[in-house]
């Protein structure tokens, strides 16, 4: 049992099951005590490990107060960050099928308007156009932001200890879990929006359009 200070943090990375990850490990660890809420942050402590905390950061960064993980890390010594990742090709499919819907905060209902509702579901379109450039200004809008973002300091040093990938999900939390001597999460399937799979969505121009756009992903 974990006696000192010590946090478990998990950066949700938009677009990557965060949700179920974060549902399975609130589960897993049990009775949970709010000790901190921020913009964008909560940290938790374990009832049944005293001085273990849980920690979620999360990826909404366009409101003042934000938690970055280069500020938490420096904050926070004893910590253990995990995040997951998925393949860009994938990923971006589901961001642009996902700000297609109506049911969306505020802020992402602004975005839908200006970056999604002009292609009326054309995905290849939307790439053709919004990925032309070196600086796409789409990568405004958090969910279609490169992972890397929520994960590296400014000179590009990554700062979790794992990252996991969303197409060996069962299996990277079963490690995370076990290093922790965590019962195995149960990962639900939450906030999923359906779509073709996501190879169906490509030609040889729109993939390389996004081979470069998120080449640091990749």
């Amino acid at each position: 049992m974990q006696t000192r200070p010590f946090d478990l943090c998990f950066v949700h990375v938009p677009k990557a099951a965060g949700v179920s990850v974060i549902e399975a490990f609130g589960a897993a660890l049990g009775e949970r005590e709010l000790v901190e809420r921020g913009p964008n942050h909560a940290l938790f402590g374990v009832t049944s490990r005293p001085g273990f905390r849980f920690v979620r950061i999360g990826h909404e960064t366009r409101v003042q107060g934000c938690l970055t993980l280069a500020e938490y890390r420096q904050r926070r010594a004893q910590c253990f960050v995990f995040a997951f990742v998925r393949n860009p090709f994938d990923r971006l499919v589901s961001a642009f099928h996902f700000l297609s819907r109506t049911d969306l905060p505020p802020l992402d209902l602004v975005d839908r308007a200006r970056f999604i509702l002009p292609y009326a579901g054309d995905f290849g379109g939307f790439v053709r156009n919004e990925l032309r450039t070196d600086e796409p200004t789409v990568f405004q809008q958090i969910h279609l932001r490169p992972a890397y973002t929520w994960l590296c300091d400014d000179d590009g040093h990554l700062l979790a200890d794992f990252v996991g990938k969303v197409e060996t999900l069962d299996a990277d939390v079963a490690e995370i879990a076990r290093r922790f001597a965590l019962a195995g999460p149960v990962l639900p399937k939450l906030n999923a929006t359906p779509h073709r799979p996501f190879a169906e969505h490509y030609d040889a121009e729109t993939r390389a359009l996004v081979a470069r756009a998120y080449q640091r992903d990749f």
